[in-house]
């Protein structure tokens, strides 16, 4: 991931295949990703997939929608006997399984532009007619990577949410940041329009999905290693993030500095 938060993603797929080993990179020196071009996300995407090849991993999952929107079409043309991984298609099949027609997407501009989660919807579910109304969640990146207080929050989050249709029946939080305001985001759908929606988080789906994929593939699960390590790469400054991981989940980890 890009920030801090796909840290969440990790926790998921911790609790759920707590056995194996994991190495977590977040490319803080380049944060955020979301206001970026097109070419430079692609090009930073795969800078990083052959980093982690190198760093022997098996299976890498793409804990950032932004990366995904720009690599999931052609990753396994360029990595064919590679596993890359993305949250948005887990989150797509959420929505499918809850039979739900229209939903808010809040994403970042880059994700919202790059129309991925319409692409897959469309590919695997052409049926359903899923619609997305795409709301850019400007500013919140930032302010969740600067650990802004909860009016802080909810001031950016009133003119957004303030966009969505009565017709939506839940919201696809598009961005790994955007769990940590799922509290936030429920309250202000309640002042607005007096109801609770479900909250799709694409990374919680992909640790459950991924762990029953794993159930059918012994084969795949016999492969990758089992000493219930993590390894935290950070390409800013590792110290900082050291406290941060401290801080979140009462631990204390040692991030090493990667340069890619």
């Amino acid at each position: 991931d890009s920030g801090l938060w796909g840290v969440l993603t990790l926790e998921y797929f911790k609790k759920m295949l707590w056995a194996y080993d994991y190495l977590y990179l977040w490319d803080t020196a380049f944060l955020p990703w979301g206001e970026r071009d097109a070419r430079w996300i692609h090009d930073r995407t795969f800078a990083c997939l052959n980093w982690l090849f190198l760093q022997w991993c098996d299976i890498v999952i793409l804990a950032c929608n932004t990366a995904s929107a720009h690599a999931i079409r052609n990753r396994q043309s360029i990595y064919p006997h590679k596993k890359v991984l993305s949250i948005t298609i887990p989150g797509v099949e959420a929505i499918h399984d809850a039979h739900f027609h229209h939903v808010a997407l809040l994403a970042t501009q880059a994700t919202i532009r790059a129309g991925i989660y319409q692409s897959v919807a469309s590919r695997l579910f052409p049926d359903q007619h899923i619609q997305f109304q795409t709301i850019i969640g400007t500013g919140l990146v930032e302010a969740i990577e600067a650990w802004a207080n909860d009016k802080e929050i909810q001031k950016l989050l009133d003119p957004l949410l303030s966009q969505c249709s009565p017709a939506i029946e839940a919201i696809v939080l598009g961005c790994t940041h955007y769990p940590l305001m799922s509290h936030a985001i429920q309250q202000r759908m309640e002042n607005h329009f007096s109801v609770s929606l479900p909250l799709i988080d694409p990374g919680r789906q992909s640790a459950n999905q991924f762990a029953v994929y794993l159930d059918h593939h012994p084969e795949i699960a016999a492969n990758i290693s089992t000493w219930w390590t993590v390894r935290y790469c950070v390409t800013g400054d590792a110290s900082l993030y050291d406290k941060k991981i401290e801080e979140l989940f009462a631990r204390k980890v040692s991030c090493e500095h990667s340069i890619i």
